[in-house]
């Protein structure tokens, strides 16, 4: 089931029609140093760097941007390491984006509040 559940899976977030179904947590501070991004927790006191390719999904996760132009612009933005192809990149991009989920920095818009 896509919807509902606490946090979803990299393949779940591979179908998910919008990646704006993902937003940044109400209590995750966002601020841009040098080309990444570093958030703030405030509800846990935790703060996070992320590096440029995970700026940049961040970045455009928080403008609401689909799945697919996600992994388009990244494979656009950064150079792929040799054997590496969109596919690789589509992986990357929804493992960090469920990792992101898991630790609390991202809820989802259909997640049922407990």
């Amino acid at each position: 089931m896509l919807f509902g559940q606490r946090h979803h899976t990299a393949q779940d977030i591979r179908q998910l029609p919008i990646a704006g179904e993902l937003r940044p947590a109400p209590d995750v501070v966002s601020a841009t140093h040098d080309g990444e991004v570093l958030l703030l927790d405030v509800g846990h006191g935790r703060y996070h760097r992320l590096n440029r390719t995970a700026s940049l999904v961040w970045e455009l996760l928080d403008a609401r941007t689909d799945f697919p132009s996600i992994v388009e612009r990244v494979c656009t933005e950064f150079e792929l390491p040799p054997g590496a192809t969109a596919g690789t990149v589509e992986q990357d991009v929804a493992a960090l984006l469920g990792a992101l989920q898991q630790t609390g920095l991202l809820v989802s818009d259909h997640t049922e509040e407990s």
